[in-house]
């Protein structure tokens, strides 16, 4: 186990904009968590179990050493590692999925696929990682003669299928094997046919295996389907009598190339399959009418794709980075960022206030009726404005503020000269939002200690100077 930092290697929250041409919906960003640095492309899982954490995990093997990776908002850490695979690229990460069925234990899995020395065979690890980082080897298959390459599927037993594990080979060669396996302890493999495809195909290679969350597609045990034999690409639903039912139209291997698919459960995204494809380099989803739309293009080398249990992020692996797309932060808008005289004191200059400027942090276009002046009855103040396309707004009083409590209301009605947002009037750090400023002047004549004008010197007047104690009323 090998838990140290990699502050070194993370780049958190930088825009995607250094990643080439990355293209989202206009109501989505982009974030670079990671950028690659072994040439290892990782396979992305969202944590779904809280003691690991949060954000999503990377496993990838690199010289023989598997590595998984936990990042976070700001920070990535190595989860785990083991070495002792195959060197070199005889070796990868195939699968990594977290267990919510709760059969498993809630556990995070990984196979891992490594050829023989000498070939020709290739054998399939199913690892256990749990949240201390330890690693755990419930079984290995294929190998020899064999080759195997398992994507597994973790279910409950929702839709009619028997509660456990489903693993399906995705090896371009030796049969496309069916297995199942039982939950721990142990976990136990055993192998529900030797070449199980559709009719009418001589070979499938699965690419991603996944049970239907939703039940859009009757929480179906769906696999995507990239085959260099029959060169189509398509997506089948699983059934509990292993029988295969086609969810998507099938296109051939040079106009649609599968890489991974993630079956998103909400949030901000739609409840649907979204798929890697490696001819367009784009992710793809599949909408109400069993059809693809174009969701995100501009990657290289694409590759894992996954979401977080709310919805909130998508998580991307290519052959640059690791990125997070999410829903569009509402955009800033204009703020106050300097007031002459202050709101936040009481004024005390006998010849009152004539006048109160404001600064703002851009240019912003108003008029008299973005403002509005009231005294301590509510009755409106005469008032002008002045400085519309600058970055000052002087407010002028048609009459002196004296020995009250007056409220100067800015609408958000006031714009950006260069963006044309609105001020961010409740300081929230989103466009909108009114802002309300307070002036208080009370003269010199005031009863001493008459704090809040009441002409009474009394607790609330000892309170007042208490909250006030060490302001400057110049």
């Amino acid at each position: 186990m090998n838990r140290a930092s990699l502050t070194i290697v993370a780049s958190i929250g930088v825009t995607a904009a250094t990643h080439g041409q990355i293209t989202v919906p206009p109501n989505r960003e982009v974030d670079v968590l990671l950028n690659q640095i072994d040439g290892r492309t990782p396979r992305l899982e969202a944590i779904r179990n809280a003691a690991y954490g949060s954000g999503v995990v990377a496993a990838s093997v690199d010289n023989g050493v598997l590595t998984v990776l936990r990042i976070a908002e700001d920070e990535i850490d190595v989860l785990a590692s083991r070495g002792g695979f195959a060197p070199g690229s005889a070796s990868r990460v195939v699968d990594v999925q977290f267990d919510t069925s709760g059969i498993f234990g809630g556990g995070l899995y990984v196979t891992v696929a490594e050829r023989d020395d000498p070939p020709p065979g290739q054998r399939t690890t199913l690892l256990e990682i749990a949240a201390d980082g330890t690693v755990a080897e419930h079984w290995t298959v294929g190998g020899g003669s064999d080759w195997t390459s398992f994507r597994f599927a973790l279910t409950d037993g929702s839709g009619g299928y028997t509660p456990g594990g489903y693993l399906f080979d995705g090896n371009i060669s030796g049969g496309t094997e069916f297995w199942y396996m039982t939950p721990p302890s142990p976990i136990v493999p055993s192998r529900i046919s030797g070449n199980h495809v559709p009719p009418g195909r001589v070979d499938i290679d699965s690419v991603a295996l996944q049970f239907d969350p939703n039940g859009n597609f009757d929480h179906s045990l769906l696999l995507a389907d990239a085959d260099d034999h029959d060169q189509i690409c398509g997506i089948y639903a699983i059934k509990p009598n292993y029988g295969f039912t086609p969810v998507t139209d099938f296109v051939p291997l040079s106009e649609r190339d599968y890489e991974d698919m993630e079956i998103c459960r909400g949030g901000n995204f739609k409840p649907s399959p979204y798929l890697t494809d490696r001819v367009s380099q784009t992710i793809m989803w599949i909408n109400d009418d069993f059809e693809h739309e174009h969701y995100a293009g501009g990657f290289t080398g694409i590759y894992s794709i996954t979401f977080d249990t709310p919805g909130d992020y998508m998580y991307v692996s290519d052959s640059n980075g690791v990125y997070r797309i999410r829903e569009a932060s509402a955009p800033p808008g204009p703020r106050i960022i300097m007031q002459s005289p202050r709101t936040d004191v009481v004024h005390c200059d006998p010849a009152g206030i004539d006048a109160l400027r404001l600064l703002f942090n851009e240019d912003v276009t108003f008029a008299d009726t973005d403002v509005r002046v009231l005294d301590g009855s509510g009755v409106d103040v005469p008032f002008s404005v002045s400085g519309s396309n600058s970055s000052f707004m002087v407010i002028s009083f048609g009459e002196t503020l004296l020995d009250d409590t007056y409220t100067i209301e800015i609408h958000d009605t006031v714009m950006s000269v260069s963006t044309g947002r609105a001020f961010d009037g409740d300081d929230d750090g989103a466009a909108g939002g009114d802002a309300s400023l307070t002036l208080r002047h009370m003269s010199v004549q005031t009863c001493p200690g008459d704090t809040d004008g009441d002409q009474d010197v009394d607790f609330a007047d000892l309170e007042e100077l208490l909250d006030h104690w060490g302001e400057s009323c110049l």
